[in-house]
């Protein structure tokens, strides 16, 4: 086909006439340059292969236009597999075809809306299989990781593509010193569990993640249960705290930010009551379970309180404190780390 004038845009639609019947399958959906030394992107339909649903596609650099011998020259594979999973039916598998792959074999997210300076948690389990030196992973370019990348706008494709930064993560090598690591987690089928925090470059309105193979890796990974987690409120690394007049007596209910945020072993958490009302304190996991109860019931006069929270028998992780007052009710997020 040749475009009548420069376009931004194409659409391209596939259909079958209303006296067609029966299947129609669609894959390998390319845009390529009938002139490849021509200027300009050509563009890319992502996820052209049709392997990869819910919110995830992969690319390198020879994507749009294939590679000699096409498809037995493909280099890894992206898929939705249910030949293993942590939770549920399905994983995201990626797999190294040639054992010998150039690239940086990855899979890539949708975008998600972030706050510049705001703490993300990035959390997911993955396991890997066929891997040639097991022993050595984690050492150089022979690694598994990801990517956070934060962008300037919400729209992607070559029009507004927006990358403005990122941070590297190596899940079992060095990390990057703008992320904070939580404790490794390993279950008895050999699934492993990372967390991460990072925190968007000023100018991000948007966030990916690329997982991710180092040049030197080989071998099949599938990963489960990917999560992007906005924080919310100020900077998790403790810059200072205000603390309220034992004086004056508080105009409203408020169950404050705790400090310090994330903690290793206690933390204290505050709440402020404008008259004396009964009150329950308690601690959740994000399955939602109840770990511990500070407060349970109890009348308690008007002012502002504080309460220790012990968790060094606890697990790394995000948790959530509940504060009910009478008829008020406010829930907020803290980061155990170890």
């Amino acid at each position: 086909m040749i475009l009548p004038e420069d376009a931004t845009s194409v659409r391209i639609e596939f259909r079958k006439g209303s006296q067609a019947t029966g299947t129609v399958y669609l894959d390998d959906v390319f845009v390529r340059k009938a002139d490849p030394s021509a200027e300009g992107w050509e563009g890319d339909f992502f996820n052209a292969n049709v392997d990869v649903s819910g919110g995830w596609y992969y690319w390198w650099p020879d994507f749009p236009r294939g590679l000699d011998g096409w498809p037995a020259s493909q280099e890894f594979a992206v898929t939705v597999t249910e030949a293993d999973a942590h939770r549920g039916r399905r994983s995201l598998r990626i797999e190294d075809l040639q054992g010998t792959s150039q690239y940086e074999a990855v899979a890539i997210s949708e975008r998600v809306p972030v706050v510049a300076g705001e703490p993300v948690l990035v959390s997911f389990w993955v396991r890997y299989e066929g891997v040639a030196s097991p022993e050595t992973i984690g050492e150089g370019n022979n690694n598994i990781g990801l990517t956070a990348l934060w962008y300037n706008q919400m729209e992607s494709g070559a029009a507004g593509w927006g990358e403005i930064g990122g941070v590297d993560i190596r899940l079992n090598g060095e990390y990057n010193e703008q992320v904070i690591p939580l404790a490794e987690r390993v279950d008895s089928t050999g699934w492993r569990q990372y967390a991460f925090v990072v925190y968007p470059k000023e100018g991000a309105v948007g966030m990916e993640l690329r997982l991710r193979y180092w040049h030197e890796f080989t071998g099949t990974t599938y990963w489960d249960d990917v999560s992007i987690v906005r924080i919310g409120g100020s900077a998790l690394l403790p810059t200072g705290v205000s603390e309220e007049s034992s004086v004056e007596q508080p105009q409203r209910f408020l169950l404050h930010a705790n400090y310090p945020n994330p903690f290793r072993r206690s933390t204290t958490l505050s709440f402020s009551l404008p008259e004396p009302t009964r009150v329950t304190l308690a601690v959740y996991n994000l399955l939602g379970q109840e770990v511990v109860t500070l407060i349970r019931d109890e009348l308690l006069p008007a002012g502002t309180h504080r309460v220790v929270f012990d968790a060094r028998d606890l697990p790394a992780g995000l948790y959530l404190y509940q504060l009910r007052a009478g008829r008020y009710v406010e829930t907020r997020k803290m980061l155990l780390v170890k």
